[in-house]
């Protein structure tokens, strides 16, 4: 993930980000589906080949599921920690933004 985090590193380009999550989020749950997620990162900045967007999505449903209250995945993606794990912040930081 560092050349996303390299790609993100102004407060600005984080907030745009999450717009562009929130554009998608209808429900203002902090989830998007996946297709929105590739949807995103293929059409918005900077623009990444499919191999690229295919790693976010892989990294995406790994490390940041929306989960059941049963534990299992819904499908979605919490966009606001896959942001942390696309810059690499700390909990308290991602909490921070999810504040936003």
């Amino acid at each position: 993930m560092p050349v996303i985090a390299k790609r993100l590193q102004t407060k600005e380009t984080v907030d745009n980000l999450l717009k562009a999550f929130k554009v998608f989020d209808k429900e203002n749950r902090g989830t998007i589906h996946p297709w929105e997620l590739k949807h995103i990162l293929s059409h918005f900045g900077e623009i990444m080949d499919e191999a690229e967007i295919d790693e976010y999505l892989a990294e995406a449903d790994n490390k940041a599921p929306e989960m059941k209250p049963t534990g299992e995945k819904t499908g979605k993606i919490n966009y606001v920690a896959f942001a942390g794990v696309m810059l690499d912040l700390s909990e308290e930081q991602v909490m921070a933004m999810a504040m936003q």
